[in-house]
């Protein structure tokens, strides 16, 4: 009979005491990412910008919402773009999130879309706009 010693069992007792910290890590976490707002509607048009409202999301994640990406797709690039959204920093009685969309090229036509941000993360994207043509 061979003499059988204790064998390199090392390696399993860290990676258990791995697994159990990180779950330890991962169960802390009380929040998640917010829901997604709700869909852009422009309320007034001008040749670079407009006035554009939402509604908050109905979940919050848990947590604050911190701020809000509004992006603009025209079809001309095809693409999502990050919008210069000046905003009120809360919803008013109704929910709604409302603020300017500014820089933005006249006779072009783009759609929005909005995100909401907190500590967990950046939400899925709202359902996108109605169409808007930037003219006076």
């Amino acid at each position: 009979m061979k003499n059988i010693k204790n064998k390199k069992r090392k390696p399993f007792l860290f990676i258990g005491l791995g697994l159990v910290i990180a779950t330890f890590v991962f169960a802390g976490v009380p929040f998640d990412v917010p829901s997604p707002p709700g869909q852009p509607r422009v309320t007034r048009v001008w040749s670079d910008g407009c006035e554009l409202m939402f509604r908050q999301p109905a979940d919050d994640g848990g947590t604050p919402i911190i701020r809000y990406i509004v992006e603009a797709r025209s079809a001309v690039s095809g693409r999502w773009e990050r919008c210069s959204f000046e905003h009120q920093p809360k919803a008013d009685d109704n929910g709604n999130i409302q603020g300017r969309v500014d820089l933005m090229q006249e006779g072009i036509q783009v759609v929005f879309r909005a995100k909401a941000v907190n500590k967990a993360g950046i939400s899925e994207p709202s359902d996108h706009s109605q169409p808007v043509l930037f003219e006076d």
